[in-house]
Formats: C-alpha cells, sequence, structure tokens
C-alpha cells in the first residue's frame, strides 16, 4: 500500500514538511482499534490539510477538534445514532459498541467517508464507504484510502456525491491552520 501512497505524494505533492507524528499506539489504544499502515503513511507524508481545499483527511492529534479523527468519530457517529434512531434505515451498525464505522475524511459539503470496519479483522483489508451530507446516498468502493484518494485525485474515478469540479486539474494540498 505505501505504493499508493508515493503514487498519492507524486501526483499531489505534499506542502512542506509534516507535523511530528502521533503516538500510533497511544492513538490505538484510545480508539480500541488498530488503524490501516497506508493511513497512516498518508498521515506523516501530508499532515494536516485538504485536497483541493474540499477533502480534509483526519489526523488523530489535531488541535482542531474538526479536523481531529477521535472527536469526529464521536460526532459522526452520534449524528448517524440520531438518524437511526428517528427512524433511517442504515447499511451498517452504529450501535455502541458494535460500530462497523470509522471515518476519516470529511468534505466542505459536509460529506463523510468512512472505513467500513465490518469488512476484515485486518485494518490494511477495510474498504472505504462515503455518505452524503444531506441524504441517505452511500457509495462503497473496494480499495483502501490512498487507493481511493489516488483514482480520485488523478480523476481515473468520481465519487457522485463530490462536486463535479473536484478534483481541479492541478490537484493541490492545502496545509490547515490551527
Amino acid at each position: 500500500m505505501a505504493s499508493a501512497v508515493d503514487d498519492l505524494t507524486s501526483m499531489v505533492p505534499p506542502a512542506g514538511p509534516s507535523r511530528p507524528r502521533p503516538d500510533w499506539a497511544a492513538v490505538e489504544a484510545q480508539l480500541g482499534i488498530r488503524l490501516p499502515n497506508d493511513y497512516k503513511l498518508l498521515s506523516a507524508a501530508y499532515g494536516e490539510g485538504s485536497f483541493d481545499g474540499f477533502l480534509w483527511v483526519l489526523q488523530p492529534t489535531s488541535e482542531n477538534p474538526h479536523l481531529d479523527l477521535i472527536w469526529q468519530r464521536e460526532l459522526q457517529l452520534g449524528v448517524l445514532r440520531e438518524l437511526q434512531a428517528s427512524g433511517e434505515n442504515l447499511p451498517y451498525s452504529v450501535d455502541r459498541g458494535r460500530e462497523t464505522l470509522l471515518p476519516w475524511a470529511i468534505t466542505d459539503n459536509g460529506d463523510v467517508c468512512y472505513w467500513v470496519l465490518s469488512t476484515s479483522s485486518e485494518p490494511d483489508s477495510w474498504i472505504v464507504a462515503v455518505n452524503e451530507a444531506r441524504g441517505q446516498s452511500w457509495e462503497v468502493f473496494d480499495m483502501s484510502v490512498s487507493e481511493f484518494l489516488v483514482a480520485v485525485m488523478s480523476g481515473a474515478m468520481h465519487v457522485d456525491v463530490f462536486p463535479d469540479d473536484f478534483p481541479s486539474d492541478s490537484p493541490e494540498i492545502e496545509v490547515a491552520t490551527t
């Protein structure tokens, strides 16, 4: 999977040095699960920022709660729990302690990219699901986070809930400011 991260950094070069790497063991202990290796490599390569000012990859130790993986997990799963309680049928479990989703990115439109944990006990085999912000649409992609980003940023694949003008013809990473 490192090759997909390498492909991505060739296509969309990181914007300067990344921040110090998080203590992954502590992050995983707090989450109660291991995270995919390609996500760790992606986090190390890019740090906090967005692809074309639209797609924000969550970071586990962000000072900005809107970009913090752990904070967003509680927020996004809480929203899904509320929707389920109000009668919306969800394709994945969001019951406490039995969640089969973990958010890894958000968009400026409020769409959420999740790992689907139920596809494998091995994090490196988790696939991606994207949920639109203002609807019940879910798109599923049988690929890792870095493979997903390579496909989207190269234009080889379009996510229906993303705007037609994303990504741009010359995608860039925009560093987050705290």
